[in-house]
């Protein structure tokens, strides 16, 4: 079975590893303080402003989540998964026509991230951010793509101001940059927290 958001959840609930918040929460006012004070996985089932939307957070939060994601029984065989992942290196792909992920597409003036719940994670921050989102760019030269974690400012909705940590990435900018060319890029969210994790390696 293909590992995706939903069964990782499952899983995490099954195992103890996740606190589901029934009452109502505001995105810019709560998600954020609650997810900062929980050693779990968090599902907010109802967000103000947002039905029919459900915020996850938390879900790399410690080594037990991480236990739950690589499927392992003991925390200390965490890493040595991790290695083994590792080392067998990155598998082949396909490309598909259709996936759940495209069940529901945005374009033109639909497409604004301000329909999102999105959080505002500290009283201090200049608004809501996506922080959890994994930008993917391509590298001009060699075709080669490489992840980063921006984060991307909701702005107006269709211009977001975003920050880039990775000096990789900020490599590839530049080359747009000298090109003329804008750097596109997508950013995944919802995806199994796996794909969090192999996003931070190298």
């Amino acid at each position: 079975m293909a590992k995706d958001l939903r069964n990782f959840l499952d899983n995490a609930e099954r195992e103890g590893g996740l606190y589901r918040i029934a009452k109502e929460v505001d995105p810019h006012a709560n998600i954020g303080a609650l997810s900062d004070e929980s050693d779990k996985a968090i599902v907010f089932e109802k967000v103000a402003g947002y039905p029919n939307w459900t915020v996850v957070a938390n879900l790399c939060q410690n080594r037990d989540m991480e236990r739950i994601i690589f499927g392992v029984q003991r925390r200390d065989q965490v890493v040595p998964k991790l290695a083994e992942s590792m080392d067998k290196g990155p598998e082949r792909h396909s490309i598909v026509s259709s996936s759940p992920a495209q069940e529901i597409v945005w374009e033109g003036e639909d497409a604004d991230v301000r329909r999102l719940p999105i959080v505002q994670h500290s009283e201090l921050d200049g608004g809501p951010y996506i922080g959890s989102g994994i930008g993917v760019v391509v590298d001009p030269d060699t075709g080669y793509h490489n992840t980063t974690w921006p984060r991307l400012q909701v702005g107006d909705g269709r211009t977001c101001p975003f920050l880039v940590f990775s000096p990789h990435v900020s490599r590839i900018a530049a080359k747009y940059a000298k090109l003329g060319k804008p750097m596109e890029m997508a950013v995944s969210i919802g995806h199994h927290p796996a794909v969090d994790i192999a996003a931070s390696f190298s």
